[in-house]
This record gives structure tokens, C-alpha cells and sequence, in this order.
């Protein structure tokens, strides 16, 4: 997958919108002179970090004219970046200083703090004490400079991906990545580069900027921006192709916004009902999903199971071979054979609800039938669409049998070709009711590429059933 490349503005000044940094310049009862990096300088006890800074240039830095919270790492933690070089160091220093002043002692709840590299970090109060990034306590806080403030941190704070980098380099996700580059588009933008120079044919050359744009992260949950936070629930390439041999694939995919939430929930913040950036209700049981990792913009949990989850799903139905079925009725000899039960494939395109049933199934009893049961979930509506055989051209018509059972109320039209052949079968009864269908003589003009579709409307339904007893092809002559 294309790396995708983000173009961070990063702001001058974000000051505490409590309190007046001025009224705040004391350290204890004596008011401060001192900047951020005379207080960072000055502190032998800060001498490795302050050399860190010095071999990285991020001392001149720290040094400008604007406002700096500065987590410094416990000492003898730095020794982990011994075998490092200057340039692997930077990205890394980068992460402790932010352009903003952000006092501990406000902080009550999950707070995110933009880093001068770019990325994140997290400060929350946990159990009395301020914790960053889930994993490193804050040792001592608010040390106060006249442009900012200096804390105390137990460790070296790990640089962490997006969730966005996360999908992207990690294998185990790659239909998701696959999914999210379609929407990828990479432009020259030819108003923001720099013309230096002309070339042989008298064109012009560009000191070039190229700039990515993402459809899915615009349209629905930037999850590959550092300015936001966001909670999202994976699913594995391995869990998409096992499920229920892959039906859950496509729709997974297609709704990919109903399992991304936003802002952070921990797992003690869930299960819940959680509204997704999509603006539909997402509801989890425990044990369907797990944490799975931390990101510099959120927090990602991983799906252990698909079962029970409004997704849309994608179903195949072939059947080779139709002596096997006994719902075989009103057979002819003659020169076009039949077809009985020959669905190629079946697609949902779920619009809203959900599926309790969709499956193939022998209904015992003495003919040994066979359906396709297809149950909904109140408020659910759905287009289903069944791919026909091949046939001669105007020489078969189409029926159907089904048998529709619901309740509170539901209606199903039924197409041809995008052209409505049965409309209006609407049930306002009890859970018992039933109602027959058959097309009759439907002519088929097409020789391939004919589609049947049945559209559900069951908004109003607390429940729905449809038994799909066959597809008959007849000859006509």
C-alpha cells in the first residue's frame, strides 16, 4: 500500500484557556524568570537529556520565542537510546516537547497533547496520579518557566503509530489497507511549489509538493490525522475469510465507518452503545472483540468474532446438480431443459438493519424440501439480489415461490431486471401470518446478466421470515 503522507499544521500557541500563564510564572512562592530551557539547562540532574537536546539541535528549539510543556525522562532511562544516532534520537526527543502549556494539575480526564514531531500523546488521571500514554507515570509535575512548564516522566515515551499506519503496515490487515487505498489519490500541487528553474524545452521546474488525499478518511473519520482521537474495532484477513466462509467480507468492508468510533473508550468503557462516526448505533457483547493496541491517535481493538454484528452479508448459492432436490415440480421433455434452483449467486446489499438468518437449509418432511431462509431483525431494510442461469432468450419465463412470515408489518416488491414484477406484499398481522408469492409467466429477453431482486422494507417489522422455496425456468414456445 501507498504510504500516505499527512501535512500537519502545527500551531504557534495553545495556552491554558483556565488560568493566566502570567498569575502562574511561580515555582512554589517565588515568582520565575527563567524560560523553559534555563530551567532544563540549569538542572544538573536533566544534564543527559539537556546533551540529547544539544547533539539533535533541538536546543535552538527550546530556545525560540513561544511556549513549551517539556516531559523529561527519568535518566537512567536515556541509556536505552545509547546505540542510537542523532537523527534516530530527534524524532524520538521530538515526542517529550509539545507547543502548548498543559498543567497537570488540570488534568481529570483523557487529554491529547500535539507533540512538535507530529504525533500525540495522551495525559489522564489514574488512581491519583497522571499517567502518559497508558504507561508512563508522571514523577513530578508543573515545574513552571516564564514561557511554559518543565515535568518530570519515569521513562522514554514510545513513538507510536496512527491508526491509519497501523492498518497500513501491519499484513494482517491488509484487505482493510486494500480497502482504504481505493480512495487514495496523489496530486502535484503545482500552486504551493516552487518554480526553480527552466529546462531545455523551456518548461518549468518545480521544487514539487505533492499532496495525498484520502475519500474515505474526508468522507467519514480521518483515522491517519494527528488532530483527532478515535476508537476502532479490526477485523483480521484471517477472521473475514473464515467467518462463515467469507460472507461477512464485503460488508465488513462497506461499513467499515459503523466500527470506528469517536474519541477514546477503554475497555472499561465498554460494552456499550456506542454511536459511530457513521451516526449508527454500534453495540458490542464481551468477548466478541479485544484490545489490541494503543496509536498516537486512539486506541484499537481487534474483532474475535463476526457472528451477532450488523454487517451486511455476501452469500453464494450454486447448486450443480438438480437431482438433488425434491422441490422439483412440473417438469416438461422437451428440447430446453428446465431449470430448477439454479441461483449463481446471491449479493445483500444491506441499506439498514440486520440479518438473524441467511442461510440454506433441508426442511424435513416427507418431499425433504429445500429453502432459502432469510430472517431480518426489526427495522430492517435490504435489497437482495439472486444472479440467474444462463437461458435461451425469450424462451423460458421465470416463477418463484416463497413464503413470507411477519410480524407488525413488512413489504416486499420483487424486480426483474430493475422492472417490478410483484409489489405490495404487505403484512399487518400476527407472527403466524403468511402470504404466497408467485411471478407466473415473467418472460426473460436476455440471454445473460438477468437478475432477480426482492427489496425489503421491514422498518415497522419487529420480525420477518422469507422461505424461498424454488426458482422455476419453464420453456415456452
Amino acid at each position: 500500500m501507498k504510504r500516505i503522507i499527512w501535512f500537519l499544521a502545527i500551531p504557534a500557541v495553545l495556552l491554558n484557556a483556565c488560568k493566566d500563564p502570567w498569575e502562574e510564572r511561580f515555582n512554589g512562592d517565588i515568582l520565575t524568570t527563567r524560560t523553559v530551557w534555563e530551567i532544563l539547562d540549569s538542572n544538573g540532574d536533566y544534564g543527559d537529556f539537556v546533551l540529547l537536546l544539544q547533539q539533535t539541535g533541538l536546543d535552538t528549539v527550546l530556545q525560540r520565542n513561544t511556549v513549551f510543556s517539556v516531559y523529561v525522562p527519568e535518566r537512567n532511562s536515556l541509556a536505552a537510546l545509547a546505540d542510537l544516532s542523532p537523527e534516530e534520537i530527534k524524532p524520538i526527543l521530538s515526542f517529550h516537547v509539545a507547543n502548548s502549556i498543559i498543567y497537570s494539575s488540570d488534568v481529570l480526564e483523557s487529554v491529547p497533547v500535539k507533540t512538535i514531531g507530529g504525533k500525540q500523546i495522551f495525559l489522564e488521571r489514574k488512581d491519583g496520579e497522571i499517567v502518559l500514554n497508558q504507561d508512563t507515570r508522571l514523577l513530578k509535575g508543573d515545574i513552571r518557566a516564564v514561557n511554559g512548564v518543565v515535568n518530570e516522566i519515569e521513562k522514554v515515551l514510545e513513538i507510536r503509530p496512527n491508526i491509519a499506519e497501523i492498518i497500513e503496515n501491519e499484513e494482517t490487515f491488509s484487505y482493510i489497507a486494500g480497502f482504504l487505498e481505493e480512495g487514495t489519490e496523489v496530486f502535484f500541487d503545482e500552486q504551493n511549489s516552487l518554480p526553480i528553474g527552466i529546462d531545455s524545452i523551456g518548461r518549468t521546474i518545480y521544487d514539487s509538493l505533492w499532496v495525498t488525499t484520502n475519500d474515505f478518511f474526508s468522507e467519514n473519520a480521518d483515522i491517519g490525522s494527528e488532530d483527532g482521537s478515535f476508537t476502532i474495532f479490526l477485523a483480521e484477513d484471517i477472521l473475514l475469510d473464515t467467518s462463515r466462509n467469507g460472507i461477512y467480507k464485503e460488508g465488513y468492508l462497506a461499513t467499515l465507518p459503523r466500527f470506528i468510533i469517536e474519541g477514546i473508550y477503554t475497555e472499561d468503557d465498554l460494552p456499550g452503545e456506542l454511536i459511530s462516526v457513521s451516526g449508527q448505533k454500534l453495540s458490542l457483547t464481551p468477548g466478541i472483540y479485544g484490545f489490541y493496541r494503543y496509536a498516537s491517535n486512539g486506541i484499537a481493538y481487534k474483532l474475535a468474532s463476526l457472528e451477532g454484528i450488523n454487517i451486511p452479508l455476501s452469500v453464494t448459492w450454486e447448486f450443480t446438480d438438480v437431482s438433488d432436490f425434491d422441490s422439483i415440480r412440473g417438469s416438461r421433455t422437451t428440447d430446453y431443459l428446465p431449470y430448477y434452483d439454479q441461483l449463481q449467486e446471491i449479493r445483500v446489499m444491506e441499506i439498514d438493519g440486520g440479518f438473524s438468518e441467511f442461510a440454506y437449509e433441508i426442511k424435513s418432511g416427507a418431499l425433504n424440501r429445500d429453502y432459502l431462509k432469510i430472517g431480518t431483525e426489526s427495522g430492517t431494510d435490504a435489497d437482495i439480489e439472486f444472479d440467474l442461469p444462463e437461458i435461451i432468450a425469450s424462451k423460458y419465463r421465470l416463477t418463484i415461490n416463497a413464503v413470507i412470515r411477519a410480524a407488525d408489518g413488512a413489504l416486499f416488491d420483487a424486480y426483474l431486471n430493475d422492472k417490478l414484477v410483484t409489489a405490495g406484499v404487505n403484512l399487518n398481522g400476527g407472527i403466524y401470518q403468511f402470504e404466497k408469492i408467485e411471478l407466473g409467466t415473467v418472460e426473460l429477453k436476455e440471454a445473460t446478466g438477468n437478475v432477480f431482486r426482492i427489496e425489503i422494507d421491514g422498518s415497522s417489522a419487529l420480525k420477518t421470515k422469507c422461505y424461498i422455496d424454488y426458482l422455476l425456468f419453464e420453456p415456452i414456445n
